[in-house]
């Protein structure tokens, strides 16, 4: 898996519409920090699985992030799981989030946040089916 992640984009993907990364194994594979980095503007779909995943590469391009119109969020047992701003920052940008799936993935000290920060209520589109939502 790694040695295809590695061929993956060094720019703007503007045509993806949909990833899912899952790795088999304790160690997970490491995602390069490009995949996570560069605009994704059509996401709509993110799946990540057993993965090492470079958090700190998902950064606000021209205030939003890279993949910011998510409509279904898949994290299974992610190392290291999110911060609680940046789930934040990816459900709160994605408003057509249909579907939430968070698998041993829910932050520490997510109930630690600043509630001034975040909106009480999420502007929506649609209503969001939540599947497992574990912190294991």
């Amino acid at each position: 898996m790694g040695f295809y992640l590695s061929h993956f984009s060094q720019e703007a993907t503007p045509i993806l519409l949909s990833m899912h990364i899952t790795t088999i194994g304790p160690a997970g594979t490491v995602i390069p920090r490009n995949v996570l980095t560069f605009p994704k503007p059509r996401l709509r779909h993110l799946h990540l699985s057993d993965c090492r995943v470079p958090w700190g590469a998902v950064s606000e391009v021209d205030g939003r992030l890279p993949f910011s119109n998510l409509s279904s969020l898949c994290l299974t047992r992610p190392i290291p799981r999110p911060s609680p701003h940046l789930l934040m920052r990816i459900l709160i940008s994605s408003l057509d989030l249909s579907f939430l799936d968070l698998y041993h993935s829910i932050p520490d000290h997510l109930g630690q946040l600043d509630a001034t920060v975040y909106p009480a209520v999420r502007p929506a589109s649609r209503p969001l089916t939540l599947s497992e939502i574990t912190s294991g």
